[in-house]
């Protein structure tokens, strides 16, 4: 049986996943879809390929690998499209080195990158000849696994790792949080005492860090971005899913996103990008948004460029309502909506409109600058 895994969005957005699901489908029925991550889930649902490609797994591309492979899974399929050769690179070998570590028995990992390579991590004997159909098929030139080249270094209590694969002006990545943003190709992130304390060849969001409660730079995932999705298609398809009345969700950063998107009736959001992110995704559930915004806007998203109010009411879905507090003020609204109407939990039962007025009472008409609200 062979784990199909595609990972980002944009081998999806590309048509390329449909391709290959129509290639492979050409030569032995003996597979099934899963998307890794969450980064290309939007895109899974927007190419109306949810009926094929299994998104329902809320886990790292290595996780879920490691899990298919316990399963029976023998022979499993990457396929991407890396913005470069280095960062493909360093995609397949993080996550290869990450499953050879958890899985036990033998398996077959193979990356098809469609930037225009073939990486055979790890090939059974007994599965050459699988492997060779599948690189004729797939027609891209077969790249060896390369000698690793240590990203990882330590100097006293510092820990210092490059970053692979960056452009000047991208975001970079710690666990799904924007720490800065880059120079220069040559990027370095230094960790102290699970603590980032500097990132060489970049500027760092100070603030940003604070969302960070402790950070272990070999075991991170770490990436850099220009956009999370570059080149958004038209909408084909949507999510179906079973509504929970008056449940709604808080976050603070978006990672959880489809998995509280899939059962809650609202969602609070704390931060420009995360309430940017959320709402754009939530669009394709028809789920409200409370957002809190400070201005300190990212740009993880093309649709928000600036954060302004238009932009927001651009994207955000119907029934939504959208604050811009004074700045760095965000956070510690987030704190208090947590404290006094969640009490201290992550989701409640209450009316999405009644939470709207309660969140009111907190904010106050002093720290305001504008509110958008978008009717049913």
């Amino acid at each position: 049986m062979i784990g199909l895994i595609f990972h980002g969005p944009e081998v999806i957005d590309s048509g390329e996943a449909s391709e290959a699901l129509e290639m492979l489908a050409s030569i032995t029925p003996n597979f099934k879809a899963f998307l890794g991550g969450i980064s290309g889930k939007t895109a899974v649902i927007d190419a109306g390929l949810t009926d094929v490609i299994d998104i329902t797994q809320q886990k790292l591309p290595s996780e879920l690998i490691t899990d298919l492979i316990r399963e029976g899974y023998e022979f499993i399929l990457l396929l991407n499209h890396a913005k470069s050769k280095t960062s493909g690179l360093a995609l397949g070998e993080g996550i290869f080195r990450r499953v050879v570590s958890q899985a036990r028995g033998g398996f077959s990992f193979v990356q098809i990158d469609y930037n225009g390579f073939t990486v055979p991590w790890r090939i059974e004997d007994r599965e050459m000849e699988r492997y060779g159909r599948l690189l004729n098929l797939f027609a891209l030139r077969e790249i060896k696994p390369p000698d690793r080249e240590e990203r990882i270094k330590k100097a006293g209590k510092k820990t210092y790792r490059n970053v692979e694969g960056v452009k000047a002006g991208e975001k970079i990545l710690v666990d799904g949080i924007v720490i800065g943003v880059a120079r220069c190709e040559d990027v370095v992130i230094i960790e102290e005492n699970g603590k980032i304390v500097g990132l060489e060849g970049g500027n760092i969001i100070e603030e940003n860090l604070l969302k960070l409660d402790y950070v272990t730079l070999e075991s991170a995932m770490v990436k850099s971005v220009g956009y999370f999705r570059e080149h958004a298609p038209e909408v084909k398809g949507s999510f179906k899913r079973d509504v929970c009345e008056n449940k709604v969700a808080l976050l603070f950063t978006a990672d959880r996103v489809f998995e509280v998107l899939e059962r809650v009736s609202g969602v609070v959001t704390i931060g420009d990008d995360t309430t940017a992110i959320v709402a754009d995704i939530a669009n394709r559930f028809d789920v409200p948004v409370l957002g809190i915004t400070d201005g300190d806007l990212d740009g993880l998203i093309p649709e928000i460029g600036s954060g302004e109010k238009f932009e927001f009411e651009r994207i955000a879905p119907k029934g939504s309502l959208i604050f811009r507090v004074r700045p760095e003020f965000d956070d510690e609204i987030g704190y208090r909506i947590k404290d006094e109407i969640f009490g201290g939990r992550d989701e409640i039962e209450i009316d999405f409109k009644v939470l709207c007025e309660r969140v009111l009472e907190i904010v106050g008409e002093d720290d305001v600058m504008w509110v958008t609200s978008l009717s049913v």
